[in-house]
């Protein structure tokens, strides 16, 4: 229910014809009796054109105004329309145009009448010219122009242009600040707008807070029986509703419809949309009874004030439908679905998410209907207006808005369209290209816009546009150490400085609007005509399925594939996801019951003589093989749990494994094979090496070599003393032996030709070098460590107390529980860091997502976990691999386990040979697995030596 500003008209001093009649219209007027008001100021209307002019715009235009004011809320918009143009072509017949308030007034009302009938384009004009005059008139901040701005932003926001919704909002916000003070009408009818905002853009954090303080303000100032305050009852209640919280949704509708029947009766706008939302609360909850009572009285409420095609009888519409189709009433259903489709196609256009949302609803229920022709059309038409929403969302929301906005408006419709796509694959083939197209705009979406903006950013060569997006980062990380420092002890105000971060992404995104169009081009027609005739590409994907019926609780994966020779891509069931996390699923008691738990998980996965490797062959592999059999490449980007799977180790059923049959190329997207180029070592041109780190190293030998670093003014800019501890629940990080020869082996070989290599070791390898190195630009970055990845879970469900994780245990943000630990971690970790002005030697995949890694080609992570993190949606795994591209680097190799120390060793100095001496990175990195896989071929559980790591780019 939006609450808009149409700005109330005071009666003014009149050097008009004073009579009883005119006397009589204002009472009415005043009185707030319209109707009988309008009657009298018509009947006035001769008589004063008579007495001043048709030209006057001293009287005879106000008295017009106020007819048309009185016909605008007796709700007969034809006549106040009448009355409005009347006063407005006075005002035009001047050459030039007078300078006027009442005028801006005129223009104003026009405006918003235009906007309640839906005609847009006429409200925006009139709109922007009322506020352009009173800008003039007034030449400086005043509640006239912050009105303006209010009445713009809600005309943007049914528009859907949330950008400039937002911007005329904090405008008209700081203006009734300054004038009327936080406890205000006005101040609270600008929060008011700023939360629905906030709740139609999916960010219900931000709106539950604001509308809260709404609340507070009204009950303040206005009281409780009042039509706003009960607005704002409703307003908090259509977003519970939104949450699925319904019980406080309903005790705060039946509040809002009570003091709503005391203060303004039953017969008024604000009444029925509350009956509206009530009766969508009921249908949720299967109280379809109560539903269509509220549905029906709303409408007949609608039908009386409004006209039948207005926008609000078209939701009614919309939700009566709604309410049949979740009752299998198809019939009763259909015609309500088309009509509230073509009002709203009328009011919006076609490319507004109401007329979309209705749109995909409609396909609901002809697919419900088993009508599938019917459905296929609207079903195709829903998934082009979702996607350039998704695209037009990134010209100007910040990642988190964004993430809250696919997440509460977009992804459902998605997954019903794949749903469906799914089911009707078998007589309509070219329904997989659809779905291969939505997997390609929406898997890593995030990501790929933060690389987009990160990488627009520094190819600016702007360097005021650079310092901002610094700034913008180093505020970012003061905030996540502020989230994780007790709140007494915290020296920011975590709302305002969480604004700030918020506000600085947003001006960043904005200056480069064409960079978010660009990442959405990509479809499986350019992945078709990139894959050579050998190869094939998968695209897997998960979504939550919808029968033909409702709603599953079940997360389905498919693969998607492609080769040269199909027409379309083939889209192929795999397995529910609970199939999948049964398989997966890693016993706790495992780490009671043996010293190497991550052997005896792996070798359960993966042993040929295992009934789960056989069960996950037969779920995720054996439904592709006919679709790709003869090819040699296969490149695969996973999804949901699968990033967790090691293809390559996958056991055949004649005992062979997968990678014995196709050279598996991992990537976060097949749109990757569009642009892909390869990498050869004389592409890098600086070696650094990181390894044989002492995690316990002494504090004073490593504060001394940090401060001969020339340029440490990055160690402020990171997290400080976050706490922790490792996978197996160790206290400090051990040293590992093998990474000492590991490296000690890749500096001998690299070294008998190239001369840039830099090695650091012991407590030399610290997190201010790291980061040092990488300002310097190397293009390949070595670091042979421990990993760490604590699913968010991991500590409750294995009886860790708090007390003895730290920080970690509490903290959100998955790229925080995600990282490698460098020389002193050991003092960082145990929470007894007492080097004042050093980094903690624990870098998260957090710090590593803000470092400037450009330049860097390879970075090999010779460390366990490295892989992991948490599978959040279409975005995928949120850790290390994460971080790194963010950091603007193109390939990586990282693990998916707790790695061996020994063979670890010696993967990587196979690999480092093979690429030395010539070979391609993917094939060296191949071959040298390969190589061990061989040795460990006939050994139980061999797959723990080898398969663990993964190359991606």
């Amino acid at each position: 229910m939006k609450k808009i500003i149409l700005l109330a008209i005071l009666a003014f001093s009149l050097s008009i014809l004073k009579s009883q009649s005119v006397d009589k219209a204002f009472e009415l007027y005043n009185s707030e009796k319209y109707h009988e008001a309008s009657i009298e100021f018509e009947n006035l209307e001769p008589m004063m054109k008579m007495a001043y002019g048709s030209k006057d715009t001293v009287n005879y235009t106000k008295m017009l105004l106020f007819t048309g004011v009185s016909f605008s809320r007796d709700l007969n918009f034809y006549k106040a329309e009448k009355y409005y143009l009347q006063a407005i072509s006075i005002y035009q017949s001047y050459s030039p145009e007078p300078i006027n308030k009442w005028y801006a007034t005129i223009l104003n009302n026009t405006a918003e009448l235009y906007r309640n009938a839906g005609r847009y384009t006429e409200s925006e004009e009139y709109q922007l010219k009322a506020l352009e005059i009173r800008q003039k008139v007034y030449q400086k901040e005043h509640s006239d122009i912050a009105g303006s701005y209010n009445n713009l932003a809600v005309l943007y926001s049914d528009l859907g242009e949330f950008e400039k919704a937002e911007s005329y909002l904090k405008m008209a916000l700081d203006i009734d600040e300054k004038i009327y003070g936080k406890e205000s009408k006005d101040y609270a009818i600008d929060l008011n707008n700023i939360a629905m905002l906030y709740q139609t853009m999916g960010n219900y954090p931000k709106a539950e807070k604001l509308y809260l303080e709404v609340i507070d303000i009204r009950k303040k100032v206005l009281g409780e029986k009042n039509v706003d305050y009960a607005i704002s009852l409703n307003n908090l209640a259509s977003l519970y509703s939104a949450m699925e919280n319904y019980d406080d949704a309903e005790k705060l509708y039946l509040e809002t419809l009570e003091i709503l029947k005391l203060t303004a009766g039953t017969q008024n706008k604000d009444y029925a949309t509350a009956l509206n939302n009530i009766g969508t609360l009921y249908t949720n909850k299967k109280e379809y009874t109560k539903a269509e009572e509220s549905f029906l009285e709303a409408l007949n409420v609608y039908k009386k004030i409004f006209d039948e095609d207005h926008v609000e009888t078209a939701h009614t519409y919309n939700n009566l439908a709604t309410l049949y189709h979740s009752q299998n009433e198809y019939n009763k259903a259909e015609p309500y679905y088309l009509k509230a489709i073509e009002i709203l196609k009328n009011y919006y256009g076609t490319s507004h998410f109401e007329y979309a949302k209705a749109i995909s609803n409609l396909s609901g229920l002809y697919y419900n209907k088993g009508d599938y022709k019917k459905a296929q059309k609207y079903v195709i038409e829903s998934n082009k207006l979702i996607d350039n929403l998704v695209i037009n969302s990134g010209l100007f929301m910040s990642e988190n808005e964004r993430e809250l906005y696919l997440r509460n408006n977009i992804i459902y419709n998605y997954d019903a369209n794949n749903s469906f796509y799914l089911a009707q694959s078998k007589n309509h083939p070219e329904y997989a290209g659809y779905c291969y197209n939505n997997a390609l705009l929406i898997k890593g979406i995030l990501l790929r816009s933060n690389i987009a903006l990160r990488n627009s950013v520094l190819n600016s060569k702007n360097q005021e546009l650079i310092d901002f997006y610094n700034d913008w980062i180093l505020n970012g990380t003061l905030l996540l150490n502020q989230q994780n420092t007790p709140t007494k002890e915290r020296k920011f105000d975590l709302d305002s400085l969480t604004e700030l971060v918020n506000q600085q992404e947003k001006e960043l995104i904005l200056k480069f609007p064409q960079t978010f169009k660009n990442i959405a081009n990509t479809k499986w027609e350019d992945i078709k005509s990139s894959l050579e005739k050998d190869e094939a590409a998968i695209e897997f994907v998960s979504f939550r399925y919808h029968t033909e019926q409702h709603w599953s609780d079940s997360i389905y994966y498919c693969a998607l594939i492609l080769t040269k020779n199909m027409k379309y891509p083939e889209i192929v069931y795999l397995c529910e996801e609970k199939t999948l996390s049964d398989i997966l699923f890693k016993d706790p008691n495992l780490f009671s019951k043996y010293d190497n738990p991550e052997y005896y998980y792996i070798k359960g996965i993966y042993d040929k003589t295992s009934s789960k490797s056989d069960s996950l062959y037969k779920f995720i592999w054996q439904p592709i093989e006919e679709y790709v059999n003869g090819k040699k490449k296969i490149y695969i980007s996973p999804a949901g749990l699968l990033n967790r799977v090691s293809f390559k180790a996958l056991s055949m059923p004649d005992s062979s494994m997968l990678s014995d049959n196709y050279d598996i190329v991992y990537l976060s997207s097949t749109s990757n094979i569009v642009a892909q180029s390869d990498l050869y070592i004389n592409k890098l041109k600086k070696f650094v090496l990181f390894g044989d780190i002492n995690y316990s190293a002494d504090t004073n030998a490593i504060k001394k070599y940090s401060e001969s670093i020339d340029n440490i003014a990055v160690r402020n800019t990171t997290l400080q003393k976050l706490n922790s501890d490792n996978r197996s629940v160790e206290l400090v990080w051990e040293k590992l032996e093998g990474s000492k020869k590991e490296i000690e082996n890749i500096e001998q070989l690299l070294s008998k030709s190239l001369s840039n290599i830099e090695v650091y070791t012991g407590f030399r390898a610290t997190e201010e070098v790291l980061k040092e190195q990488v300002y310097s630009s190397p293009t390949m970055l070595h670091i042979a460590t421990h990993g760490f990845y604590f699913p968010e879970t991991f500590f409750a469900e294995n009886g860790i107390s708090e007390e003895a994780i730290g920080v970690y245990g509490h903290i959100d943000n998955p790229l925080v529980r995600s990282g490698i630990v460098l020389a002193g971690a050991n003092w960082g970790w145990s929470g007894t860091n007492n080097i004042y002005g050093a980094e903690d030697g624990i870098l998260s995949a957090y710090e590593v997502s803000h470092l400037d890694m450009n330049n860097v080609k390879l970075v090999v992570l010779s460390a366990c976990q490295t892989g992991l993190g948490d599978v959040i949606g279409s975005e995928g795994v949120y850790g290390l691999q994460r971080g790194l591209k963010m950091a603007g680097v193109d390939y990586i190799i990282l693990s998916l386990w707790e790695v061996p120390d020994e063979q670890t060793q010696q993967l990587m100095t196979k690999f480092y040979t093979y690429f030395y001496n010539g070979m391609e990175v993917r094939d060296a990195f191949d071959k040298a697995q390969n190589d061990l896989k061989e040795e460990y071929r006939d050994v139980k559980g061999g797959a723990f030596a080898w398969a663990a790591f993964v190359l991606v780019f």
